[in-house]
Formats: C-alpha cells, sequence, structure tokens
C-alpha cells in the first residue's frame, strides 16, 4: 500500500497501490492487455493483407482468451506464421479473387480458434494425456461456433450480409491444412518446455547406493 505502508514494505514489493485499493490492480492489468493486445495486433496486421471486413471479424472475435503468461510482442516463433499467413492471403487474393480470399481468410481463422482452444486444455500437457473429451463443454462450444461459421457460409441472406462465399471441399480441405499444424505446433512447444522445465529443475536426490558411499 503506497499511503498506509511503511517504506520497508514499499521497497520489498514489486508494486506499489498509489491509492491503497486493490481495484487499481484489477483496472491497470485490465489496461495493460489491452494495450499488449493492440500493439500485437498493429504489429501483425501490418504484415498481412486486410480481406476481411469488420463483420467478418467479430464474428471471428467471439472468444478472446487472456494470455496465459507475459511475453515478447513479436517472437521467432510468431513472427514466421505472420509472414505465412500474409502470403498465402496474397496468393489467395491473385487466384481467386478478393471474396473467395476473404472466405478462406476467415474459416482459417475460425478453425485456428477452434483448434487452438484444445491446445489451452493443459498449459503443458500433451492432448496424448488430456484428450479433448475431458472437458465435454469446450467440445460443445467448438461445434456451435462452426456451426454458427456454416451457417453465415451456406445461407444466402447471411453470406451476403458478411460479404462471404461457400466453400467447396477442396477450398475446405485447404482451411485444415493450413489451420491443423497449429495443434501439431504446440505439442512440439509443450514437449519442448516440459524437457527443459525438468532438464533445469529436476531436483539430483542421490541414490541408497550413492548414500551409502
Amino acid at each position: 500500500m503506497g499511503i498506509s505502508g511503511t517504506e520497508v514494505a514499499k521497497e520489498a514489493s514489486d508494486m506499489v497501490l498509489a491509492d491503497d485499493n486493490f481495484s487499481t490492480i484489477v483496472a491497470a492489468v485490465g489496461e495493460g492487455r489491452s494495450i499488449y493486445n493492440k500493439m500485437k495486433a498493429f504489429i501483425s496486421n501490418g504484415g498481412s493483407i486486410h480481406h476481411m471486413v469488420h463483420t467478418q471479424q467479430l464474428h471471428g472475435h467471439i472468444l478472446e482468451p487472456r494470455r496465459s503468461q507475459p511475453g515478447e510482442l513479436l517472437t521467432a516463433g510468431s513472427l514466421g506464421p505472420m509472414l505465412f499467413m500474409g502470403r498465402l492471403q496474397s496468393l489467395l487474393s491473385q487466384q481467386q479473387g478478393k471474396i473467395k480470399a476473404s472466405t478462406l481468410s476467415l474459416s482459417v481463422l475460425v478453425a485456428i480458434e477452434m483448434f487452438n482452444s484444445l491446445n489451452v486444455l493443459s498449459e503443458d500437457g500433451s492432448l496424448v494425456t488430456m484428450p479433448p473429451w475431458v472437458n465435454p463443454w469446450l467440445l460443445l462450444a467448438m461445434a456451435v461456433s462452426f456451426g454458427l461459421h456454416f451457417v453465415i457460409l451456406y445461407v444466402p441472406f447471411l453470406a451476403q450480409v458478411f460479404g462471404i462465399v461457400p466453400l467447396s471441399l477442396n477450398e475446405w480441405l485447404l482451411v485444415l491444412a493450413v489451420s491443423l499444424p497449429v495443434i501439431l505446433i504446440d505439442e512440439v512447444l509443450k514437449f519442448e518446455g516440459r524437457f527443459t522445465s525438468g532438464y533445469r529443475y529436476s531436483p539430483r536426490i542421490p541414490s541408497a547406493k550413492q548414500k551409502a558411499e
């Protein structure tokens, strides 16, 4: 507490409240997350082609999970996917036209969001040890989200409102080919994290034979 706290407590603290109100922490964290997300979105969108209109972006941003841990705005792991998606959108816009590219971009975004929700079932556990059906509500939410996306794709009136067109089977296979690797990439990163954490922090407990010696 910045007002009622002692000087010793202030020196030892990582955060000092100027008004002695814990609700300030909530507001500060919310503002920090908002600034972080806006800066990251600005950096990400700067290298991509903007095919989606505002209504499509709102549809794709149904769920916005909080960041699990602090990190850099632009990392080596995020730069590659950003460049890849930008290049993919550019190629699609040249070959299929703006509306088709917009539809594919929106579908890829929705699919990645849904598949990534499986990744956050556990911060470091694999989907092999924690399969998706341990949380049936998540599977239901994914089914509803995909269902709503199919509705706006294949109901002519809604497709016209969102400025999209129906996708063929081959185009859906392309969407899955682009979005499914997000699960594999996260599994690799989780495995690396488990291996690194275990290597660095696992205690070296001497065996009974070593104690006897």
